[in-house]
């Protein structure tokens, strides 16, 4: 994550559709230095499109990386491990 502040000048925000409790004990177990909005009726991520998982009764989790001008330069799906988007 680091790299990519550095490389695009971005900021990092994470979305989750569980409550804001449950994202700042996953932000403090692994020192995420960045805000994640807890998305609790899936408004943000129904407008991003992020697809369900496991026949729909898990959410998908996916990275999106937006340059300087809201355009998606890269998008990476990995619902089993989640410390892997923060890699």
């Amino acid at each position: 994550i680091k790299d990519i502040r550095k490389t695009y000048g971005a900021d990092v925000v994470g979305i989750s559709g569980q409550d804001v409790e449950s994202k700042q004990k996953f932000a403090t177990e692994l020192g995420l230095d960045f805000s994640i909005l807890a998305d609790e009726n899936d408004e943000v991520r129904k407008a991003f499109k992020v697809p369900k998982a496991a026949f729909g009764l898990f959410p998908g989790r996916v990275t999106y990386v937006l340059d300087k001008n809201g355009e998606c330069i890269s998008v990476y799906d990995n619902l089993a491990n989640a410390a892997s988007h923060i890699d």
